[in-house]
């Protein structure tokens, strides 16, 4: 399947002389551009740095049916400007690109096109004594398909945007039941009324 590849692609592709190289987008809270090609890669204006932080990549695979479709990415952690990045201002939901370049004999791009779009999911970082490694678990949008969007209406949701805000401190209580005064208590000097009873009434001497 062409997967809507330029004629130049295609043409170079049947050649049979052409090396590839993964492109890898990282849109954190700053967009990071990664290639494991030996010399960076500018392609749609985007220069693709081949800095060595980029480690490795899982195989992508496709199915009939839909599934999560995961895979994992490895960067260095050496380069502490992503490290801060994730710590700082998060990683949940960021979306990720990888495109598969295809260039000449002469390492000239030719073209590319994405073969993986997803969210990272999870993160982690492994050190050793040689090495540091930087993580990314990375899903399709399928794994994050029953996720509610927006905020909740309760103290911890708003706590957690207006620190101190107290409007949803007591919402746990709406809808029950308030009872005013307390019913256990009777007043002393109040009796019953006493029934009238014809039996009960002085008969006359």
């Amino acid at each position: 399947m062409s997967r809507g590849l330029s004629t130049d692609v295609k043409n170079l592709l049947a050649s049979g002389s052409f090396a590839m190289a993964h492109l890898v987008k990282l849109e954190l809270n700053s967009t990071y551009y990664y290639t494991d090609f030996a010399t960076d890669i500018i392609d749609s204006g985007d220069t693709y740095y081949a800095n060595g932080f980029l480690r490795g990549i899982s195989p992508v695979s496709e199915k009939a049916k839909l599934g999560i479709g995961a895979l994992q990415i490895s960067l260095s952690a050496v380069n502490q400007t992503i490290v801060s990045d994730v710590l700082n201002n998060g990683h949940l939901h960021r979306q990720v690109t990888i495109k598969r370049a295809v260039l000449n004999s002469s390492n000239t791009l030719v073209g590319s096109f994405t073969i993986y779009l997803g969210y990272i999911e999870k993160m982690s970082i492994s050190d050793s004594n040689s090495s540091s490694t930087l993580n990314f678990s990375v899903a399709n949008h399928w794994s994050d398909f029953n996720r509610i969007n927006g905020r909740r209406t309760n103290n911890a949701s708003q706590q957690h945007y207006f620190n101190g805000d107290k409007s949803f401190e007591f919402c746990s209580q709406a809808g029950k039941q308030l009872v005013w005064g307390d019913l256990g208590i009777q007043q002393i000097n109040e009796a019953p009324a006493p029934r009238y009873n014809p039996r009960m009434q002085p008969r006359g001497r």
